[in-house]
C-alpha cells in the first residue's frame, strides 16, 4: 500500500496541501489529480522521468501557473487569489542558476547600491577564464550583504 497524504496524523496544519491538484495543457494532462501534505520541518520531494509533472506541480506552488483543477492551499493561504502573499513568503532554489555572469555576486543579490564588487577578495573565483565575472555556486551561496560589511 502506498503513501496516503490524507493520513496525515499530525494536529498540525500542513504548509503545502493539494487534493485532486491537475494541471492541463490544452488535452495534454501534466500533473493527474495528485493529493499531498508537506508538513512543517518535513523535507519534500518530487522525484520522476521527465514529464512527469514534477516542474508543472512547482510552478502551481510557486504560484506562477494557476491550477486546472483540485485544490491547492500553501502556508494556509490561496494560490488563486493569494499568489504575490504566498511568493513573497516562499524561498525557491532554482535547478540552474540565473545569476547573469556580467555581474557580480553583490550586484545579482543587492536591493540598492551597485557600486561595490566583493570580487576575488570575498572569497570567490571566476569559474571560467572568460573575461566576464562568473563566480562560482558556492561564493554565491556563501556571501551575504551582513558578512560583507
Amino acid at each position: 500500500m502506498g503513501y496516503d497524504p490524507g493520513l496525515m496524523t499530525s494536529p498540525i496544519r500542513p504548509l503545502i496541501r493539494a487534493r485532486g491538484l491537475t494541471k492541463r495543457f490544452g488535452t495534454f494532462t501534466a500533473v493527474d489529480a495528485i493529493d499531498f501534505d508537506v508538513a512543517p520541518g518535513e523535507a519534500f520531494g518530487f522525484l520522476g522521468p521527465n514529464g512527469a509533472g514534477k516542474t508543472s506541480t512547482m510552478r502551481m506552488i510557486g504560484c506562477t501557473s494557476p491550477a486546472s483543477g483540485g485544490t491547492l492551499e500553501i502556508l494556509g493561504l490561496d494560490p488563486a487569489t493569494q499568489g504575490p502573499e504566498i511568493r513573497g513568503r516562499l524561498g525557491v532554489v532554482p535547478q540552474q542558476d540565473t545569476l547573469d555572469e556580467e555581474l557580480t555576486v553583490r550586484t545579482s543579490s543587492s536591493t540598492g547600491d551597485t557600486s561595490a564588487s566583493p570580487g576575488p577578495s570575498a572569497g570567490g573565483a571566476p569559474t571560467s577564464s572568460s573575461s566576464s565575472r562568473s563566480w562560482g555556486s558556492a561564493a554565491a551561496a556563501a556571501w551575504s550583504p551582513s558578512a560583507a560589511g
